[in-house]
């Protein structure tokens, strides 16, 4: 039944339009520019953090661009900047302090994973960590 449908939403969203302040023309778009003979993409968009990469060609970037623009659209972009930051090391370190003391197993655990990070897998960032790669942190985590 129509009479049951509230449309107040989507009247909002029309009447936003109308006034030439559409919800989605509110978004920036991406910028470019030509540093050093290399093209630097930037993304801008409230609720998200920066993003920038570099690349050889405009049309490359162009391309990253509208994909992560893409993605922030529909509410799917995931930033794997601190990731890329964050050693698998670090986040032992973090469960040491955070996790492990309210343990029963506290004693035994840190004795296992300080002895993980001493491992060259520490090392790594949490962003090239895989599924193919976490039986390996087990094995390690077990031989120590």
């Amino acid at each position: 039944m129509l009479g049951t449908t509230n449309f107040g939403g989507l009247c909002g969203i029309l009447k936003g339009c109308l006034s030439n302040s559409c919800p989605n023309e509110d978004q920036e778009m991406a910028s470019f520019r030509q540093r050093n003979n290399k093209w630097q993409a930037r993304i801008s968009r409230d609720g998200h953090p920066d993003q920038v990469k570099t690349f050889e060609a405009k049309a490359d970037a162009e391309r990253w661009a509208r994909s992560v623009e893409s993605e922030m659209d529909k509410g799917h972009f995931v930033s794997v900047s601190e990731a890329q930051r964050t050693t698998l090391g670090a986040v032992i370190e973090r469960y040491l302090v955070e996790v492990t003391p309210r343990m029963k197993s506290a004693t035994e655990d840190t004795i296992r994973l300080k002895a993980l990070i001493r491992k060259p897998i520490a090392k790594w960032s949490m962003a090239n960590l895989s599924a193919a790669r976490v039986p390996v942190v087990c094995l390690w985590a077990k031989v120590t």
